[in-house]
């Protein structure tokens, strides 16, 4: 037995090269690690299986030998996705060849092994291989962790948030819309010949205050609506970066917004875009509003991204039409999750990952079944057309549930719709720009100036300003609920370009376009 378990280990340390070099990759993101660890342990009980299995069938028991090609192989069945970037960056951007150049190296790779496996030094040598391969990525995740989400006891929290409110008063109902990556009017027009004048107008017509020159506060996901829902800057250019777990914390909704609307008398309602990553219900909400499911496959973006590593995700999505469900959620869910009016008033919040990548829906505004190419093109191009398309569509959406909401709240409800960065992929012939180049005025904008609108009571319309950035969401929305002056904080931008390894940089010049 400790014979077969001394010839198993470079096996088990090979194949575990993929997930811990995720985690490791994935530092910045919120993940449920069991979205990584349940598909670890899957693929680590068929390596062994396999390797026994095929040590038993060509005779000698030869598993030492075995569990050496099949790391080996393990490893490059996990690195399709890299080779694919490589070929990418080479200028070959086509599906078959890269299956093919992986298959080639996936053969030769096996071949290489199993003939140096029976030499004496090969478990040796695979074992320190193996070793080398994890020991960066595992030091970077003693050094800074991963963000996770906590499961709480949902009925626990709720009862507790439930005593600690008090008697439900006659305050305004509290829509808040964050829609990722909607970018404003002028960079719609500048970058994608896009008129977004219509909904914009309409948006007027139906009292919301339009942000003609806002901006966000910082240019990704994480610190922006960190930052809005603590109304506090999370990241300064001098400091620590926050703390992965309280990131997580916040955006899961244990906050200083959320703790207020509760303190108000106001249930607190969540609708997270997906099943993963960022915003999750994690049990201090009321009611957790999620997506409904489309295609025959369920996966998460976590799991999406672990496929995607392997060439499994583009063949079995040539061979199934629609086969992988990722569960994005739609404004239709959250409109049709609310029900009927509560008695008490009611503060929404709803993470809704469109217009940002990936494409969500069809020319015709039909809803997109399964998932494309890639979950985040990050600053990788990104067609145009199809962000067109979906910003169309999102605003279309958008207009339909704010004529609902309108007809039917009597509450003289506060509506919010806001991106929460700009954009920050690159358009057709573009070349890839360093970090310096996000710091231009050029840059700036592009990843900076963002929707903002704003429909308030008539008592605080006024005090909305068009460059009122989102860490001043929250301290205007409760001035106008308790009827005083609100105390805004100076506005700041900030930006983390890619290669300044997780630090940003404070915009003081070049917004002013």
């Amino acid at each position: 037995m400790k014979a077969i378990l001394r010839d198993l280990t470079p096996l088990l340390l090979l194949i575990s090269w993929p997930f811990v070099a995720f985690l490791a990759n994935n530092r910045d993101q919120v993940l449920q690690l069991e979205d990584v660890l349940v598909p670890w342990l899957i693929v680590a009980v068929l390596a062994i299986a396999l390797a026994l299995l095929i040590a038993r069938g060509i005779g000698g028991h030869p598993t030492g030998r075995v569990a050496i090609t099949l790391g080996f192989l393990g490893v490059v069945f996990f690195s399709f996705g890299a080779l694919a970037d490589l070929m990418i960056l080479l200028g070959v951007r086509l599906g078959t060849v890269w299956l093919a150049t992986w298959l080639v190296v996936f053969l030769l790779v096996g071949a290489i092994a199993w003939f140096l496996s029976r030499r004496p030094a090969a478990y040796s040598f695979a074992t320190v291989v193996a070793l080398a391969l994890i020991a960066w990525p595992a030091l970077q995740l003693v050094t800074d962790g991963v963000a996770t989400v906590e499961s709480h006891d949902a009925g626990s929290q709720t009862d507790t948030a439930a005593q600690q409110r008090p008697a439900a008063e006659s305050r305004p109902n509290v829509y808040w819309f964050l829609l990722d990556g909607y970018i404003r009017d002028d960079a719609l027009a500048r970058y994608f010949d896009y008129d977004n004048e219509p909904f914009l107008s309409s948006l007027s017509g139906q009292g919301f205050r339009i942000g003609t020159s806002s901006f966000a506060n910082y240019d990704n996901t994480m610190l922006s609506l960190t930052s809005t829902l603590t109304s506090e800057y999370r990241q300064l250019p001098d400091g620590d970066a926050p703390d992965a777990d309280e990131q997580v914390s916040i955006l899961s909704g244990f906050n200083p917004v959320v703790s207020r609307f509760i303190s108000l008398g106001y249930r607190y309602i969540h609708a997270p875009y997906a099943g993963a990553a960022k915003t999750q219900c994690s049990g201090q909400e009321d009611r957790c509003i999620r997506a409904r499911p489309s295609g025959s496959i369920p996966l998460n973006s976590v799991q999406v991204s672990l496929l995607q590593l392997t060439p499994l995700f583009r063949v079995l999505r040539q061979l199934v039409d629609g086969a992988f469900r990722y569960d994005h959620i739609f404004v239709e869910d959250v409109m049709s999750g609310l029900g009927t009016a509560q008695s008490e008033p009611f503060f929404l919040f709803a993470h809704i990952l469109s217009p940002h990548a990936p494409p969500r829906y069809s020319a015709d505004c039909k809803r997109l079944n399964g998932i494309g190419e890639r979950i985040d093109v990050g600053e990788d191009t990104y067609d145009p057309a199809q962000f067109r398309i979906d910003t169309k569509c999102t605003s279309q959406s958008v207009g339909r549930a704010i004529r609902d909401i309108i007809a039917s709240d009597p509450t003289d409800p506060i509506i919010i719709l806001q991106g929460d960065h700009g954009f920050k992929f690159r358009l057709p012939g573009e070349p890839s720009a360093g970090p310096e180049a996000a710091a231009t005025s050029e840059g700036l904008f592009r990843r900076l100036a963002i929707l903002n609108a704003m429909r308030l009571p008539n008592k605080c319309r006024d005090t909305f300003t068009s460059s009122l950035t989102p860490i001043n969401t929250f301290p205007l929305v409760f001035a106008c609920i308790e009827g005083r002056p609100p105390n805004l904080k100076p506005d700041r931008h900030f930006i983390r370009p890619t290669g300044s390894e997780g630090g940003i940089l404070e915009v003081r010049h070049g917004l002013s376009e």
